[in-house]
């Protein structure tokens, strides 16, 4: 569903903590670490930085509704990155 990331000046990733603060009523969350590539992102202005496109490993969030569920469902995550600067994500999902 999503890939939080977090990298320095030098492209490499500085770390970082992610939690959940809401928690889906109607579903349930999964995380797990992957290879990714650090893309052009909401905080860059002009959309890229020198960065884009390198590897890095990100924390990979996926939601799976409860069986049988439709509807909406919806939660709320932070990151915190290793700089110390906080991001709060929440998701609004429509289950068909």
């Amino acid at each position: 569903m999503h890939h939080y990331r977090s990298w320095g000046p030098n492209c490499e990733g500085n770390g970082g903590v992610v939690r959940l603060l809401t928690k889906p009523q109607h579903g349930k969350l999964t995380t797990r670490t992957v290879d990714s590539r650090i893309e052009i992102n909401r905080f860059a202005r002009g959309g890229g930085t020198p960065c884009t496109g390198r590897p890095i490993k990100a924390f990979e969030v996926n939601y799976r509704s409860n069986p049988g569920y439709h509807g909406p469902d919806s939660f709320t995550i932070e990151m915190i990155t290793g700089r110390g600067s906080r991001d709060v994500d929440t998701y609004s999902i429509t289950v068909q």
